[in-house]
Formats: C-alpha cells, sequence, structure tokens
C-alpha cells in the first residue's frame, strides 16, 4: 500500500494543528534564525502579523510554511508528522482531528474516490472557478448502508465532522478531504468529464475490488441473470470496463452498449456482467448495499435451483396462492416463487388481462398487486420491494 505523507498534500490548502510542546520548540528555532531572513528564503511570502497568530497558535499553519521552514531549518519531516493532532481546509474549514500520517491508501481510500466518482461532488474554490468555502463536498445516495459505510470510511482521515441525513440522501464532509483526492490522484468529481487517473490500473487486486465494489454500488443494477453498469459519461465507464477486464479477468462482461434516455436527451452507457459471472462477483466482490446483495444472492440461488431442478411449474396458478389474502409486489413474487422479476411481471400482466388480478396502488416505485375479487381494504405492505 502506498503511504501519502504529508508534503504530498496540496500546501496552499491544507493547514495544520502541531503539538504544543513540538510547536513552541519549532518556533524557537525559527526565532533563533530571524524572521527577515526567514521571509526573505521564502520569497517574502510572509506578512508578520499573520506569522505572529501561527507562532501563538492562534490560526493552524499552512503547509507550504511549514514545507518552507522544514528546508531552511533542517526539520525532519516525519517527525513532524508524528506531532500533528488536527488539519483544516482554508478559513472557517471542519477541523479533522487525530489525524493519520501519513495517509495509508487502503481499500477505505479507494472506495471513497470510487464512491466520489459515482455519486459525489467535491466542492470548494480549488482548482474551481468557485470563491473559497463556498460550497460543500458531499457524497449522495438514499441507500442508508451506503452512506453509512461512506462515513465510516472517512475514518482513514482521522476523525472526520459529517452531516448525514437520510431523508435527503447524503453525507456531507470537509472540502479538505476533497482537495487531499483531486491533488493525490489528479482527478475531477464531475459527472461528464470525470476519468479513472493511469494510477488506479496499478492498483494491487484487492484494492480494485474495493474500488470495483463501492463503484457498482452507486452506478450498477441487479437484474434477472446479469448485473447491468450504468453512467453518462462515456469516457468514465471505458476506463471502468478497461480496469475490471485488466484486473478482474473471470468476471464475463460485456461491451459498452449506449442506452437513449426517453424524450431524446442524454444517453446512457453500460456494459453487463454475464450470470455465468455472478457467482465469481458475489464471492470476490459483492456489494455494501444490503439491497443489491440480497437481490444479487437470490438470483444466484434462483439459477442454481433451476439447474438443478429445471421443474415446469404452473407459475399463474402459484402466484393466485401466494396473493389469497395478500397484496405483493412483482419482486416478492418472484422471491417467493424463485422465479424471474421479469417472469412474475409476465405473468401478473397476463392474469391482469385475463381479470383475475388487479393494480391496487402504487408506493414509489413498486405497484401493489391483488386478486381482483378479493376485498381491498387490507393495508399496503409497509416497505415494497421496488419494482
Amino acid at each position: 500500500m502506498r503511504n501519502v505523507h504529508i508534503m504530498d498534500l496540496p500546501k496552499d490548502r491544507v493547514f495544520v494543528l502541531l503539538e504544543i510542546n513540538f510547536h513552541d520548540k519549532l518556533f524557537i528555532k525559527i526565532k533563533d534564525y530571524g524572521f527577515d531572513l526567514l521571509n526573505k528564503m521564502l520569497h517574502n511570502k510572509l506578512n508578520y502579523s499573520t506569522f505572529k497568530q501561527w507562532r501563538t497558535r492562534v490560526h493552524f499553519i499552512p503547509l507550504w510554511f511549514l514545507e518552507g521552514a522544514s528546508e531552511c531549518l533542517n526539520i525532519n519531516i516525519e517527525e513532524l508528522e508524528n506531532h500533528i493532532i488536527a488539519y483544516k481546509g482554508p478559513s472557517a474549514s471542519s477541523v479533522i482531528e487525530n489525524p493519520h500520517f501519513p495517509l495509508v491508501e487502503d481499500e477505505r481510500l479507494v472506495r471513497i474516490t470510487a464512491h466520489l466518482l459515482g455519486d459525489g461532488y467535491a466542492g470548494g474554490g480549488f482548482g474551481m472557478n468557485l470563491p473559497k468555502g463556498k460550497s460543500h463536498s458531499e457524497y449522495r445516495n438514499f441507500d442508508r448502508d451506503l452512506l453509512d459505510s461512506f462515513e465510516r470510511d472517512l475514518s482513514v482521515f482521522g476523525i472526520v465532522p459529517t452531516s448525514k441525513d437520510y431523508i435527503h440522501g447524503h453525507v456531507i464532509f470537509p472540502n479538505v478531504i476533497s482537495y487531499i483526492l483531486l491533488h493525490i490522484y489528479n482527478i475531477k468529481f464531475d459527472c461528464f468529464s470525470s476519468r479513472l487517473p493511469k494510477y488506479f490500473f496499478e492498483l494491487s487486486k484487492e484494492l480494485t475490488e474495493h474500488f470495483i465494489r463501492a463503484f457498482f454500488d452507486d452506478e450498477a443494477h441487479v437484474y434477472d441473470s446479469s448485473i447491468e453498469v450504468y453512467s453518462s459519461n462515456r469516457l468514465l465507464i471505458d476506463d471502468i470496463l478497461r480496469l475490471v477486464r485488466l484486473k478482474l479477468k473471470k468476471l464475463n462482461v460485456s461491451d459498452i452498449k449506449m442506452n437513449h434516455n426517453r424524450g431524446g436527451k442524454n444517453s446512457k452507457y453500460s456494459f453487463s456482467v454475464y450470470n455465468n459471472s455472478l457467482q465469481i462477483y458475489h464471492k470476490s466482490i459483492g456489494f455494501d448495499s444490503c439491497r443489491k446483495m440480497q437481490d444479487l444472492e437470490f438470483n444466484i440461488k434462483r439459477i442454481n435451483l433451476w439447474k438443478v431442478s429445471r421443474e415446469i411449474r404452473d407459475i399463474p396458478s402459484l402466484i393466485m396462492t401466494s396473493l389469497k389474502g395478500k397484496q405483493m409486489t412483482a419482486k416478492d413474487l418472484s422471491k417467493t416463487l424463485v422465479v424471474r422479476h421479469t417472469h412474475a411481471l409476465k405473468m401478473l400482466n397476463r392474469l391482469e388481462k385475463e381479470g383475475r388480478v388487479a393494480r391496487i396502488g402504487k408506493v414509489k416505485w413498486s405497484i401493489i398487486w391483488k386478486i381482483k375479487h378479493e376485498n381491498t381494504t387490507t393495508i399496503l405492505q409497509q416497505n415494497p420491494s421496488r419494482d
């Protein structure tokens, strides 16, 4: 795993707070050296009033100053890393305490990067035409499992203050984390222009699996006999497919397909992980989304059961039996009967034409079905599956 040291971070965007004893010893050295001489060595970038606030620990110290001082005063960078107790971005940015330096490039860091490529936004002014501190960074998803896992992964940076909202589907986190990722990976987090950095093609197989898991959690959909991975960014989806083929050679995947949205607006691009690779994907990668993981495990179970039994069942009659006294979605019925979701939906539509079942409502994307002549006063399911 690669170690990212403090001086590898963007020096004009990161400000640190040093442990008090180390801080005092550092500024005693600087005092002995002399402010005027140090300022000259730093190309006259210092302002004495600001320097005094750094010296008295009123404000956090920018990395660019510590870098210059370390060169002038022969300060050991690794020793300095050990005495950083907090860091932040410019202005009134949120503070990250108990930082871990050097920053270890483990599975948490690559998952965070994948999520921001999929459903994130890296805010702030670094490298953008925005006022500094006038925008925030966030990860967006309505899956609680993914919001929780993203928040946990932020611990790679230290104790990170966040704002998590399940209803609006986001985790807001300090901009300094975005500045760091943008800088160390030379990456963009933009829906239509993001690319996978060349460096990610050099990741270990294990880290690649964690990256793909997180990206698929955001951008993939589990269908009856495949996993489909979508993006509006053709270049990014090309990069992801190339990474899969390079590092995860056992997965059987399709070429890129283009899908036109209704109304002729932005096109989406996708590729498939075929059904003969679902068990491999489940074993080596999987999902953090419980819903997607359950759908994947059900489809594997259904395919294996069909291979073993290959029995021909009267699905319409079984649907009628399952709906007796109940109200269910097509996905609920598919799991009950261990059949494809699309097949359950096809049979329901046929039974509807025959006047045997009826649609009685819709919750979010899920159509609720019942036997047509049964009492309709029963309560709708609280959490129907997505249809």
